[in-house]
């Protein structure tokens, strides 16, 4: 599975060199790591939950304001770690590379905090919801939903059981994902008894505020007529195969189109010379 970089075009994952831990996603693993290392010894100096009396988010600590986000940096133990951070790599560097740095920190931190603030008004009405909420599942879930709802007729490859590959939408992912979460919502923490410990509702709140901020990102450059065009076109083949065309043969289509508005002015362009401009400029 490969990532687009903001100018449209794909690149493969980067190793796991310096360069890599300079990036948003590199700083996020190594933080949530480090932290993790942190809380194991500080555990074994100050006693079991030391850090996390203070920096997991509790009905109880709602008085440290901090908590909305620290807790997303506390694991419970190695393997809630180790699946956060490779959900977070697989889905975080192509969405990074697709919207730049400060979007990407947006759509991470966005979705660390209204998983909080869903789970905080569930916890508050809801007994069958866990007592505390630690860990950065909120926050990759928002990546997630923003990776499938930027890039939605992308094929993903998985090995189903490790043995059969299967290919499918990264938008029809999001949708099993999102209804999962929210029955498991209903059932467990609404209606039932939680007894997995695992927090529906932050995660319902990451994959909402996730894919809210894409719509907004694609959103931002048309009007509501032109949004509810790209809406359309992102569900189509067509879209797909003008995001992958050749560089090169757009460049020269854009070089002609510029030549003839010089010569006989923008009026003179055709719709689908219209339509090439914006393209282009989409990939700007």
């Amino acid at each position: 599975m490969g990532g687009e970089n903001p100018r449209g075009n794909f690149r493969g994952y980067p190793g796991w060199g310096g360069e890599f831990w300079r990036t948003p996603v590199g700083a996020l693993i190594a933080a949530n790591v480090a932290v993790y290392i942190f809380s194991f010894f500080a555990d074994g100096l100050f006693g079991a939950g030391s850090v996390y009396s203070v920096f997991e988010l509790s009905l109880e600590n709602i008085a440290f304001p901090w908590t909305v986000l620290t807790y997303a940096f506390l694991h419970a133990n190695f393997i809630h770690l180790f699946l956060n951070m490779v959900g977070l790599y697989f889905f975080g560097i192509p969405l990074e590379g697709r919207l730049g740095a400060k979007k990407f920190l947006l759509v991470y931190f966005a979705g660390a905090l209204a998983s909080a603030l869903l789970w905080l008004l569930s916890a508050r009405f809801f007994s069958a919801v866990p007592s505390g909420l630690i860990g950065a599942s909120g926050a990759v879930m928002a990546v997630f939903a923003c990776f499938c709802a930027t890039a939605p007729n992308r094929p993903l490859a998985f090995l189903l059981f490790f043995i059969l590959p299967v290919s499918v939408k990264p938008f029809t992912i999001f949708k099993i994902t999102l209804a999962f979460e929210a029955l498991s919502c209903l059932v467990f923490e609404i209606l039932g008894e939680n007894q997995s410990g695992i927090a529906y509702s932050a995660h319902l709140g990451g994959l909402i505020s996730g894919y809210i901020l894409a719509k907004i990102y694609l959103g931002k450059p048309f009007s509501f007529r032109k949004k509810k065009e790209e809406k359309v076109g992102w569900q189509t083949p067509t879209s797909f195969k003008i995001n992958i065309e050749n560089p090169d043969d757009l460049r020269d289509r854009v070089d002609k189109i510029l030549d003839k508005i010089s010569s006989r002015g923008f009026s003179s362009l055709t719709p689908e010379e219209r339509e090439t401009l914006r393209r282009a400029r989409d990939k700007i």
